[in-house]
């Protein structure tokens, strides 16, 4: 079916708008967690959503018949949980287990009982070679026999599960091995299990490779030698195929790196949100995600939205939709994104202590070009000349 397009001026802007699938606010989760929201994910079924937060808490939510989102279970202190701030949750491939990262060191390791409630069967600290400082970032590759952590204390340690269901540390990725030289913030297998990227506070994204002899080696560094960021990377996110790498930064950008076929990664795109809202100029960006199919990347930032880029025909990503106050968003700090497995909803995070939750809506507008979005100041000048234009550079 051909698409008819349509066009027509704003000001002295062309837009060429044609249909993409918008989002809608369908529930906010509010008044359980304390403290702000930093990290939020989805259970592989998309039934169960886990988020923690600086109130030392994980809220487990489970998706009822009704379609609302109720707390079922809080993982704290009196459950054998973390005795300091939550920075990160993440579920197995199997949905069986749940891992969590916190600023008391530790990585705890959760699995759902038959009575349908989570228990801590593990927990490494530094006792058994884990960080010694705050873990900031989990990640489970996607056969479920690997876990990858991140922490300030600049490392990454690699961690693989035995047959007796243990976890059991089996490489440090360090200065030794050209590793980081700062806080590691971010971690992100590839699809096939063969990749491994990491973000840090040094400014540089790591792709490391697994050898045939299991081990991982550096094999590229995305710093600004190849334009990558030049802030703290906050956020790093493979596309489905493996093929398409999105990282986020203290900058204001999300870099989109492509896989050549010499296996080296290659910077094809720095999208950088230039639309005034309400004058904020901080916009560093603390998570990325993309959707499941891979046509869609959902970006939070520190200047309260969030942000949806869609895949053009012309392979370049467009902002599209910005989920900000007037779209009942956030009012403070968006610390995390997630889509749900099937891509029809999405989950963020916040400094204001709240959850909200997005699905698709009916089809929007998407711009092809740049576009002025209502609400804008009436006058440049109020917010020092910056415009109200949404420009994609590349």
């Amino acid at each position: 079916m051909k698409l008819k397009m349509i066009f027509f001026v704003v000001g002295t802007v062309l837009l060429a708008l044609h249909a993409v699938n918008a989002m809608r606010l369908y529930q906010t989760l509010s008044y359980d967690h304390t403290r702000f929201v930093s990290s939020v994910c989805f259970s592989p079924n998309g039934k169960i959503l886990a988020t923690g937060s600086y109130d030392k808490t994980v809220k487990i939510w489970q998706l009822q018949n009704d379609g609302e989102w109720v707390c079922v279970q809080t993982l704290d202190a009196e459950v054998d949980g973390h005795s300091d701030k939550i920075y990160s949750v993440c579920f197995s491939p199997d949905g069986q287990a749940l891992a969590t990262g916190s600023a008391d060191s530790t990585v705890k390791i959760w699995h759902l009982g038959r009575d349908s409630t989570w228990a801590c069967v593990q927990k490494l600290n530094a006792e058994v070679g884990g960080h010694r400082d705050y873990v900031n970032s989990i990640c489970f590759s996607l056969d479920g026999k690997i876990l990858a952590t991140g922490s300030d204390d600049a490392t990454v340690k690699i961690w693989h599960l035995q047959n007796d269901g243990e976890w059991v540390l089996v490489q440090t990725l360090n200065l030794e091995v050209r590793g980081h030289t700062k806080s590691v913030s971010s971690i992100c297998f590839s699809s096939d299990d063969k990749i491994l990227a990491t973000g840090s506070n040094d400014n540089t994204v790591k792709i490391w490779h697994l050898g045939y002899d299991g081990i991982w080696e550096l094999v590229q560094a995305l710093d600004e030698e190849v334009r990558g960021h030049t802030k703290s990377v906050n956020s790093i996110c493979f596309s489905s195929d493996g093929k398409i790498l999105a990282t986020g930064s203290n900058d204001n950008t999300v870099k989109i790196w492509h896989l050549g076929c010499d296996g080296t990664w290659e910077l094809v795109q720095t999208l950088v949100d230039r639309q005034v809202d309400n004058c904020m100029e901080i916009k560093w960006v603390y998570s990325v995600s993309f959707s499941p199919d891979g046509n869609a990347l959902a970006t939070g930032s520190c200047d309260k939205k969030v942000n949806i880029w869609h895949l053009g025909g012309d392979g370049t990503w467009k902002l599209v939709q910005p989920l900000n106050a007037r779209a009942i968003g956030h009012a403070d700090c968006v610390s995390s994104v997630s889509f749900s497995p099937d891509g029809n909803t999405l989950a963020t995070g916040s400094y204001d202590m709240t959850i909200k939750i997005w699905i698709i809506n009916e089809p929007m507008s998407k711009t092809k070009g740049t576009q002025t979005f209502e609400g804008c100041p009436k006058h440049e000048e109020d917010c020092e000349g910056n415009g109200c234009v949404d420009e994609v550079y590349e």
